[in-house]
């Protein structure tokens, strides 16, 4: 049985939930005079490109080269950002492009929301390697090269193999399965809902469920670093209707760590090798998104050249 450390009085409180009894995110309003278990979060650099233009990043990651590839939804296209700040665009017409994920063999792949479709992109070629699936919204890679990918119309995650067969790993009669990432050691986490219920499963290989998480809202985005933590963004609208939520780490003691708060339309986050949480953000002065780097404690944050 596993404990999550309150703040405020100095004690613990066992929380029951799910099949593995882990917990990920509280309603602490519902239990005065706890604080929320927070760790220091580093120092917090909002990066401007004014030269860049990300258009509405859905989703992004790293490559090999450590440059930062942002799906742009608005756009149709795919940048690259490199640490310094400059961009230039590997890929266009991609129609919607809801999810963006590196292989460890360096082989990006973009699913494409409104044809269906995977595009695969190597340093020889792009091509569209996958066709038929009905609205894909996420995308993971495991180290056989094996796609995971959500279909929330369907309720369902299909897993398509290195040769291209393709297989249901997991469905549900009421869950729509949306985020999804896979970790270092082919650990499968994404999340559901269900009307207003919002959960973060722990899947298995052959799509049986390990563990569970349940949040307050709406997970937006999600990823893993190198150690297995989770980062996580969670969103609601706010009185004007305005998604606006938090980030935080998700270790795997069911700790939620919040390292930023009222970020107005958190959907893309991903994780620089050496543990920088990096995201995307919604600047309302500027009217633009933005990227923001989150510096740990040991590696220096990404784009610190710029």
């Amino acid at each position: 049985m596993r404990l999550a450390q309150l703040m405020g009085y100095g004690m613990t409180l066992v929380l029951l939930t799910g099949c593995g009894n882990r917990f990920g995110s509280l309603n602490y309003t519902m239990m005065p005079g706890f604080a929320r278990p927070v760790q220091a979060a580093g120092p917090v650099a909002a990066v401007t490109l004014p030269k860049v233009d990300i258009g509405r990043p859905s989703s992004m990651a790293f490559d090999l080269a450590g440059n930062l590839l942002v799906a742009n939804a608005s756009g149709g296209s795919l940048m690259a950002v490199t640490s310094r700040g400059e961009a230039l665009e590997k890929a266009d017409n991609l129609p919607d492009p809801s999810a963006v994920t590196v292989s460890r063999s360096g082989a990006v792949y973009v699913a494409c929301q409104k044809d269906g479709s995977i595009v695969k992109m190597t340093t020889r070629e792009i091509k569209r390697t996958v066709t038929g699936l009905t609205s894909p919204k996420g995308l993971a890679v495991a180290s056989d090269e094996s796609l995971f990918v959500t279909l929330p119309l369907s309720r369902e995650i299909i897993e398509i193999k290195a040769d291209g067969t393709r297989q249901t790993l997991w469905k549900h009669a009421t869950w729509a399965p949306e985020q999804i990432t896979v970790t270092a050691k082919d650990e499968i986490f994404v999340s559901v809902h269900e009307g207003t219920k919002c959960r973060l499963l722990q899947l298995d290989r052959k799509g049986k469920q390990v563990d569970e998480y349940q949040f307050q809202h709406p997970l937006t985005s999600l990823a893993a670093d190198d150690k297995g933590r989770l980062l996580v963004a969670t969103a609601a609208p706010d009185k004007e209707n305005i998604l606006v939520g938090e980030l935080g780490w998700l270790d795997r003691n069911g700790e939620w760590s919040i390292l930023a708060e009222n970020v107005v339309r958190p959907m893309a986050v991903t994780v620089y090798p050496g543990g920088n949480a990096v995201y995307a953000h919604y600047d309302e002065a500027k009217h633009r998104y933005e990227i923001v780097s989150i510096a740990g404690v040991v590696a220096a944050p990404w784009l610190a050249g710029s």
